[in-house]
């Protein structure tokens, strides 16, 4: 499994983006069940009224449609479920590389996203981090660069004072 610190504290790390991402999932097979449940239905109905009509009784007709109506109940709920801990794997992932990327725009270039195992997005918290890793990098030889700059002072002035004083001696 994983520790306790893996765990999650909520359902809902990004209500808009779960709530967007749920509903991409379930609405088709959610379509798609609900109009098998009402050819069931109709199908049922007929066959039991053509059974009537014959004088016929058929009794498992409708403990079938019960049955399978309750198969794809279970179905729904196990879809939306799916749906859910899937929701969870991308909008949580997300929601912390958010909050990564605010820490190092406001400057704290030391952060790093820190996914938890078996969530999504795992390749693109690895390609910021690498980044964040380059910009800390390259930030600390630009602060060398600059610190050791001041400490010879500044090269342009000494040059420029050379030529203007040449030019005046001709």
């Amino acid at each position: 499994m994983g520790s306790s610190k893996d765990r999650r504290r909520r359902i809902l790390a990004d209500r808009t983006l779960q709530g967007r991402l749920i509903f991409s999932l379930i609405w088709p097979v959610g379509l798609c069940l609900a109009v098998t449940a009402a050819l069931i239905g109709v199908f049922c109905s007929e066959l039991s009224a053509q059974a009537e009509e014959a004088g016929v009784v058929l009794e498992g007709v409708m403990s079938l449609a019960w049955t399978v109506l309750a198969f794809m109940a279970v179905t729904a709920g196990m879809i939306l479920y799916g749906s859910v801990k899937l929701s969870l794997r991308v909008a949580g992932p997300i929601q912390r590389l958010r909050a990564t990327l605010r820490a190092a725009r406001s400057g704290d270039l030391r952060v790093r996203a820190a996914l938890r195992q078996g969530d999504f997005l795992d390749p693109v918290s690895s390609e910021v981090n690498a980044l964040l890793e380059w910009m800390e990098q390259h930030q600390q030889k630009r602060m060398e660069d600059s610190s050791s700059e001041s400490a010879v002072g500044p090269r342009c002035s000494t040059v420029g004072a050379d030529s203007v004083a040449s030019s005046h001696d001709r």
